[in-house]
């Protein structure tokens, strides 16, 4: 299931996104102060480079009211008393999507790389060992034969193939290896949202239409902030 089917996931949804990005319209950007006439096409792409933001100040505020979208209000508002100055912990940044595709062919590549090693060092035995005795159609005689030679082959190989199985433990460790690696990696990717993200979801209660504070629009919004300073 690692090397094949979760492969073939991952892969498939790193084309997807690539198509997404790349060839069609991964970002829709709209100028809230037209102090200059920017052209679209430039905000779209600055906006797609660049570190987009929310403010923590403006997830428990009422959507159509106080907000347009969870998090996102003036920064001014995050404003320190002691400085006048603007509160730096009260900004999230959002800069993980430009990457997604890649992310997601690499651990595509990852989860394979112990298939990979298993085939060149396998070499096929176990496949030509079996081969033809699942057929419905071989005779029992026949079967049985193959299979008392498959026993006498692997008695008769007892203690030659310590490092095959040296091999095999390896492989089947580093597919636990693997998933413990990517879940870190993911969790630094996401700047420590992706540890905490499942037991938040679980525990979250308070769903309201107006105050959207889950932690699903905290850690992935559909909606962001750019300031852009000429």
């Amino acid at each position: 299931m690692h090397y094949r089917l979760t492969v073939m996931i991952l892969f498939a949804l790193s084309i997807l996104v690539t198509i997404t990005q790349y060839f069609g319209d991964p970002i829709k950007c709209e100028q809230v102060q037209k102090k200059e006439n920017l052209p679209l096409a430039f905000l779209e792409k600055w906006c797609l480079l660049e570190s987009t933001y929310t403010l923590k100040t403006g997830w428990n505020l009422r959507v159509g009211t106080d907000v347009i979208y969870p998090g996102i209000i003036n920064p001014a508002a995050s404003r320190t008393k002691e400085n006048d100055g603007l509160n730096l912990d009260d900004f999230i940044h959002h800069n993980y999507y430009l990457w997604v595709p890649f992310v997601l062919f690499i651990l595509s590549c990852t989860f394979y790389i112990p298939r990979l090693i298993w085939k060149i060092n396998e070499g096929g035995t176990m496949k030509a060992m079996v081969t033809g005795l699942k057929s419905a159609t071989i005779p029992e005689d026949l079967r049985q034969n193959a299979l008392n030679t498959i026993v006498t082959a692997l008695k008769r190989n007892t203690g030659n193939n310590n490092i095959l199985f040296t091999i095999c433990m390896l492989c089947e460790s580093l597919y636990v290896i693997n998933v413990i690696l990517q879940m870190y990696f993911m969790d630094r990717y996401l700047r420590g949202a992706f540890s905490s993200y499942g037991w938040k979801a679980i525990t979250f209660s308070e769903w309201s239409p107006e105050i959207s504070d889950d932690p699903f629009t905290q850690t992935f919004p559909t909606l962001t902030a750019l300031s852009i300073f000429s």
